[in-house]
């Protein structure tokens, strides 16, 4: 999955973000934002492997915000194969559970949250004091933009615009080789 929105959904059930199943090679997941999205139970994004494979997931460049569960019980990121998440951003939601790892293993990395509350395995965590989110962006009522960011057509008030967080690190990797 490359460059995804998932915003402003109601789902009566699971799954108000992604679901991704039965996994037999290495997976990623870039660039994808789920943006408040309502759900009445169960998992919100879920990464799960054929049983006998030893698949993993890369989720990277991520925003998970103001998501609510309305019921009790429901996990943001479940989990069933070993899972890596970097430069992501977990901020403001309403749900019981942030990480559900079940027989598995998770790695939050390089990125922040402002709740850690697992069930089953925690998450291993790395470097999560970043104090900022490049994507995320407070809330900003339509009458304070000014006339260039009303006629744009791809501006989105909670977020940047993905491709100059991926040039980020597009020249952060070209540095680097």
């Amino acid at each position: 999955m490359n460059q995804c929105n998932i915003t402003q959904n109601r789902v009566k059930g699971s799954s108000g973000g992604y679901t991704t199943q039965y996994i037999t090679s290495d997976s990623f997941i870039t660039c994808v934002n789920v943006i408040e999205n309502n759900q009445s139970s169960g998992w919100f994004n879920y990464h799960s492997k054929y049983s006998s494979s030893t698949s993993k997931f890369k989720v990277s460049s991520c925003n998970y915000i103001r998501n609510k569960d309305s019921k009790s019980g429901g996990s943001l990121i479940y989990t069933n194969t070993d899972l890596i998440m970097s430069y992501c951003c977990i901020l403001e939601n309403e749900i019981t559970y942030i990480f559900e790892v079940s027989s598995a293993t998770m790695t939050f990395e390089n990125s922040t949250t402002d709740s850690t509350v697992s069930t089953r395995t925690s998450p291993i965590f790395k470097n999560t004091n970043i104090s900022s989110c490049p994507l995320f962006k407070n809330s900003i009522p339509t009458e304070d933009l000014n006339e260039e960011e009303k006629e744009d057509d791809f501006y989105i008030p909670y977020i940047k615009k993905p491709i100059k967080f991926v040039s980020i690190f597009a020249l952060i990797a070209s540095a680097c080789s």
